[in-house]
């Protein structure tokens, strides 16, 4: 629709206790609307062992997913992997594309479910960091590493979502944006301008589980999960915007 955009916004990045992440702005006019963009540099988090190579991994596995960078998932994600060794080689061309297919339903779930103000995470992922914005802007951090044995690593990630930061009387009447609320997987997507609920209560800390497992001597990601120990942190937003 001429005249009107569609933000999701970024957190706005705050200084942590152990590591930074930094992000730059740019609003570009395109259409007649705004779109709001977001570059991020990413740092690695502390953890409680040395553990370099996971946390690369994970960086790395976050990037693809923001970019949409299929042969890195291809190369990160174990249970597909794991798949591909099951199966005879003559199936391999079969099973990868089957996998593009199942990510890209993914990316599509998240259009639309942000739309519909609820989400629906799976062990890959990609609903999750869309939602979080991770890798296109959002801050995030590691805060613990553990080795169940040598070959399987627990990390814990915590990510900020610093929507109370955000200028949002800087965007044009009429711009959609989407904020995650509580209960985890609740989106709210009020119109700039537009009539709105007296409050809604919007996330401000998650916390990710990610489980990986070493195979030919490298790293991968088996999934990734909102921390079932840690329940997100939430407060009541009353602005309207």
């Amino acid at each position: 629709m001429p005249g009107v955009s569609r933000v999701a916004l970024s957190p706005v990045p705050v200084v942590g206790r152990q590591a930074f992440h930094r992000r730059r702005i740019a609003v570009h006019r395109a259409g007649g609307g705004f779109v709001l963009l977001a570059a991020a540099f990413l740092s690695p988090g502390a953890c409680t062992a040395p553990s370099p190579e996971v946390q690369r991994t994970v960086d790395r596995y976050i990037l693809a997913m923001a970019h949409r960078d299929m042969e890195q998932l291809l190369d990160l994600y174990a249970p597909l992997l794991e798949r591909l060794a099951a199966e005879p080689a003559a199936r391999h061309a079969e099973i990868r594309g089957r996998f593009r297919q199942y990510a890209e339903a993914r990316y599509a779930a998240y259009e639309a479910g942000k739309d519909e103000g609820h989400l629906e995470f799976q062990p890959v992922g990609i609903v999750l960091a869309r939602a979080l914005n991770l890798g296109r802007g959002a801050y995030y951090e590691t805060i613990d590493v553990q080795f169940p044995d040598a070959d399987r690593a627990v990390l814990i990630q915590e990510v900020r979502l610093a929507y109370r930061s955000i200028d949002t009387a800087s965007l044009p009447r009429g711009t959609t944006i989407y904020l995650m609320g509580e209960p985890l997987g609740t989106i709210y997507n009020p119109v700039i301008g537009a009539r709105q609920p007296a409050a809604r209560r919007l996330l401000e800390k998650v916390w990710l589980r990610w489980s990986l497992v070493k195979r030919d001597g490298r790293w991968r990601v088996v999934q990734v999960e909102p921390d079932p120990a840690r329940p997100p942190e939430s407060y009541v937003d009353t602005r309207q915007l």
